[in-house]
């Protein structure tokens, strides 16, 4: 099974060479996502910098009780984007936050395609902040993902 650091490494690498989330990114925006693995939480990124993805990682569990490793990961998927549209009945929509979930889906896929053979996604947590610190933003997955142990794997690692 994969540690930590090589886990965040495929995941971020994934995302950055997906063409469905760059084209989307492009067609939408006109500017490619940026991709950070970690990142510094003492200072928001810019909005040239977005749309933005953040990967890092959030919890592992293992040992002798569990029958998995456990590995999540935080995946934070960010837009700039204050623009709105006027429905036929007057409803007026920030489109931040649609256009936010279609990003979402298209970073998920990615990750699902970059989880190697001996990992399993078992669920995504996703929390959205579409006011605190608008015109950005964000939808913060963890996402579990859980793998077999085999034999003469380190149990603790």
């Amino acid at each position: 099974m994969a540690d930590m650091n090589t886990l965040i490494s495929a995941i971020g690498d994934a995302i950055a060479g997906a063409s469905a989330v760059s084209s989307w990114s492009l067609l939408t925006y006109e500017e490619d996502i940026t991709v950070y693995e970690n990142c510094d939480a003492r200072q928001d990124p810019p909005e040239s910098a977005c749309p933005l993805i953040i990967v890092s990682p959030v919890e592992k569990r293992a040992g002798m009780s569990r029958d998995a490793k456990e590995l999540l990961v935080g995946v934070s998927v960010i837009v700039f984007d204050e623009s709105t549209e006027t429905s036929l009945a007057g409803v007026i929509r920030y489109v931040g936050g649609r256009r936010l979930e279609e990003l979402r889906k298209l970073v998920l896929a990615a990750v699902a395609g970059a989880v190697t053979e001996n990992l399993m996604i078992m669920g995504v947590d996703t929390e959205y902040n579409l006011i605190e610190q608008f015109p950005f933003v964000s939808a913060n997955m963890i996402i579990e993902l859980a793998g077999t142990r085999t034999i003469g794997q380190t149990t603790y690692e």
